[in-house]
């Protein structure tokens, strides 16, 4: 059962909301850039006044940014002509695997907007994501150590120690400031080639517990930033602030809209119900094949907005069209959702999805009940996110292994239920 939250939970927009704190994240980062322009880089640059910074940056408080260029290759000498004179702050982002390593990275960058940017990753979703936001990209090598076969464990460890070597060339040229780095193994070279050139390292941690290589981060950080104050045990004390999650821009808007908007985004009037069911933006097998095989029990209790993935897209699409046209009408399907999740969000009164890295700040900035099927195979962090909002009264469990067979129960009984929900 999901207890109904108190005056300072999840659904009341306190806690875990990060808008109110917003602020928290991003002076993380301009402490770190103190002294821009004045000739400060490393460590020493860190005790600086602010001011320094912002007299640096000019009186419009503008500088330049690289050109828009949607090539995921610079090679040094391309890296160079492109740079030039860059007065004010230079940040490197870097983060990969997931779209909820790249969305808080691209939400410090929105309020950032004076800084010069380069984001370094490899050809993940992360690839995509930037190149609809024109900032420049840097592609580098790299594969995953962790729970791979021994066949591919050497090969993997090659790449990184590859990309080493590309991501050192490109911070030598780029000359940041600061690296932001969220999570993904493509962070590990970049983190080390910024600790040998003395650059100052924020590492974000979007979830509760972290992942390996973010463990691995947090050793050569300058500071540590997390949703939560829950993660404080994972690292040094004295490296750790607690900022609470950056939000995008899109996602506060949406979050402003009322819910009839929300809803005629989709063609939803606005008395309907409306239940959001998505994976993260790898999408998930389990969960999409939960609800497929039961969308003629659930359809006539509520429209669905089902975000399937790209690699799902094809049989959930064949799935809608195989249904009744009146039960077409209630079933929104799409392989993947950018500008438009905010809307997505604000018009559900049930949210069943994964409990990935955006888990934490995108939910609870619009109070929506939520069953979450955590993933089973990603280290433990999924559980462990899923676990925080269940015991805040914020939201249900369904193991993946058990969605098959109780997923759809579950969202009955809360659609038919509202003192529950």
């Amino acid at each position: 059962m999901v207890d109904r939250p108190g005056a300072a939970e999840y659904r009341q927009h306190h806690g875990l909301n990060s808008v109110h704190r917003y602020s928290a994240a991003i002076h993380l980062v301009w402490r770190l850039g103190a002294g821009v322009g004045a000739g400060g880089r490393g460590r020493a640059a860190q005790h600086r006044a602010l001011s320094a910074r912002r007299q640096a940056l000019g009186a419009g408080g503008q500088c330049a940014r690289w050109p828009t260029a949607s090539s995921a290759a610079y090679g040094a000498a391309a890296l160079r002509s492109r740079l030039g004179a860059r007065p004010g702050l230079r940040l490197v982002l870097c983060g990969g695997g997931t779209g909820g390593h790249v969305y808080p990275l691209l939400a410090v960058r929105s309020v950032l907007m004076e800084a010069s940017f380069l984001y370094i990753g490899g050809a993940g979703i992360e690839k995509e994501l930037i190149a609809r936001e024109s900032v420049p990209y840097q592609a580098i090598s790299g594969g995953g150590l962790h729970g791979v076969s021994i066949g591919s464990a050497l090969p993997n460890a090659l790449k990184l120690i590859a990309g080493f070597f590309q991501a050192f060339s490109a911070l030598r040229v780029f000359r940041p400031h600061a690296v932001l780095a969220t999570g993904g193994f493509i962070t590990v070279p970049v983190a080390l080639a910024a600790a040998l050139q003395r650059i100052p390292l924020v590492v974000y941690l979007p979830d509760i517990e972290p992942a390996l290589s973010v463990r691995f981060l947090g050793w050569l950080a300058t500071k540590v930033a997390a949703s939560v104050d829950a993660s404080r045990h994972y690292f040094a004390s004295h490296k750790f602030v607690a900022t609470g999650y950056p939000l995008r821009q899109a996602l506060l808007l949406a979050a402003q809209q009322s819910q009839a908007e929300a809803r005629a985004a989709f063609g939803i009037a606005g008395a309907e119900r409306v239940v959001l069911v998505f994976g993260g933006s790898r999408g998930a097998r389990n969960l999409n094949r939960a609800l497929v095989a039961d969308l003629e029990r659930l359809l006539p209790l509520a429209h669905f907005i089902h975000i399937s993935g790209q690699g799902e897209w094809d049989e959930v699409r064949a799935a809608r069209d195989r249904l009744p046209a009146a039960l077409q009408a209630c079933y929104h399907v799409y392989p993947y959702l950018h500008g438009e999740m905010g809307a997505a969000l604000r018009a559900a009164d049930l949210v069943v999805s994964r409990s990935g890295a955006s888990t934490l700040g995108e939910l609870p900035l619009f109070g929506a009940p939520s069953i979450l099927v955590p993933y089973p195979y990603a280290w433990r962090y999924q559980k462990v996110n899923a676990e925080f909002l269940a015991q805040r009264g914020a939201a249900l469990i369904v193991r993946d292994e058990d969605a098959p067979r109780d997923l759809s129960p579950a969202v009955e009984r809360l659609l038919s239920d509202d003192a529950q929900r």
